[in-house]
């Protein structure tokens, strides 16, 4: 059987088998505490994910309850953050909406930062209209699908994945 479209899927299944479908099952707080280096960065991507899905065009899916692929292993493995979970080769099954993860990066590291920095609260007040403007603005970005400078691709769908096989441990 040919193939036509692969793309590759971070598991958090590692027993998955050729043929087998994937639903989408992204739970964007769980996420967040998994993957995260502690409640500041939980916090910091919970408010990034809130900022993309207020900006979010109505024709996209949401990123909450999705199936996410990357073009390569490598953007795959970027997405990893370092952690250890098993890539596939897949299939995507139905329409996907391919946009730049590193905007949601980018996101999230601006709210940690401009939340560190407010010390002084009398600056934050003033700043934080012009703060959120700009995170509005990126997500904007992130849902056009314009890239970043060093863009990780990632798609997302509503729709399953079918299995090829395992690429990754």
């Amino acid at each position: 059987r040919r193939v036509l479209f692969r793309s590759y899927h971070v598991a958090i299944n590692d027993k998955l088998n050729p043929g087998d479908k994937i639903k989408p099952y992204f739970d964007a707080a769980l996420y967040a505490k998994q993957a995260s280096g502690g409640d500041r960065d939980s916090e910091s991507f919970e408010v990034a994910n809130s900022i993309l899905e207020k900006n979010r065009p109505s024709s996209l899916p949401s990123r909450d309850k999705s199936a996410y692929i990357f073009k390569t292993i490598d953007d795959a493995v970027e997405y990893l953050h370092g952690g250890n979970r098993p890539i596939y080769a897949v299939k995507p099954i139905g329409s996907v909406t391919w946009v730049d993860m590193k905007w949601v990066d980018d996101i999230q590291s601006e709210i940690i930062n401009f939340y560190v920095d407010c010390s002084n609260a009398e600056f934050c007040d003033a700043d934080e209209k012009n703060f959120l403007k700009e995170m509005d603005d990126m997500a904007k970005k992130y849902w056009k699908g314009v890239s970043t400078g060093d863009p990780v691709w990632e798609g997302i769908t509503k729709g399953e994945l079918e299995v090829i096989k395992k690429v990754k441990n």
